[in-house]
């Protein structure tokens, strides 16, 4: 089936050629270990990787565009994924089917097929931050890393941050300076010389219906 979202996007932060990305190793803080690789592939053939967060031992936020398959690069008409994989670790992984998914803001929950093991996180969805709040983000592709900013001036259900972003980065989890996850990673921003510089995501805020107790 083919899914039309009703909303333009700009850069979108997923990564279409990444068939040969390495799943993520576990990291010794509580936030590095729910962060998830995710590997989707598409009716076309394409392969796209992305990142993503653990909100239980059996359920993954992400952005909507790294599971959906573009049936044109950029253009938000999707197919449904032949299979999606998401990796905890080299060792721990399952597939997963789309649960839940938010067109307009670009989120998508996923539920696996096998719970990860030893998953312990005490997820909490913070408040939309301020202008200047301290952000950190984390990102499984194209590398595992942590990157820190502000937050910038943002729109109604949208947070904007001066971290850099790169193609690959979306689907990952933003956290404020309290450890609570405040967006999803969505979209990259070109700044001069058309450089990535900066990015936005969907705020959780109003969404946290998403995390289940």
């Amino acid at each position: 089936p083919v899914r039309l979202l009703a909303l333009a996007m700009l850069l979108t932060a997923a990564c279409t050629s990444c068939a040969g990305f390495r799943p993520i190793g576990r990291e010794p803080t509580e936030q590095h270990n729910a962060l998830v690789t995710i590997r989707t592939t598409c009716p076309s053939g394409i392969i796209s990787a992305g990142s993503g967060v653990l909100v239980s031992a059996d359920r993954v936020l992400t952005a909507e565009h790294v599971v959906g398959c573009a049936l044109v690069p950029g253009v938000p008409i999707y197919q449904d994924p032949l299979k999606i994989e998401v990796f905890l670790s080299m060792t721990d992984s399952s597939t997963a089917e789309i649960e839940l998914e938010l067109f307009k803001g670009d989120v998508a929950r996923l539920r696996l097929a096998k719970p990860m093991p030893d998953f312990f996180s005490d997820v909490r969805v913070g408040p939309p931050p301020a202008i200047g709040d301290e952000l950190c983000m984390l990102t499984a592709i194209p590398r595992t890393s942590y990157k820190c900013g502000r937050a910038e001036a943002s729109s109604p259900g949208r947070v904007s941050f001066s971290i850099f972003t790169e193609h690959g980065n979306s689907g990952g989890p933003v956290y404020d300076s309290a450890g609570r996850l405040v967006a999803i990673v969505t979209n990259l921003v070109k700044c001069e010389l058309d450089i990535p510089c900066a990015g936005y995501g969907t705020a959780l805020a109003g969404y946290a219906w998403l995390v289940p107790e």
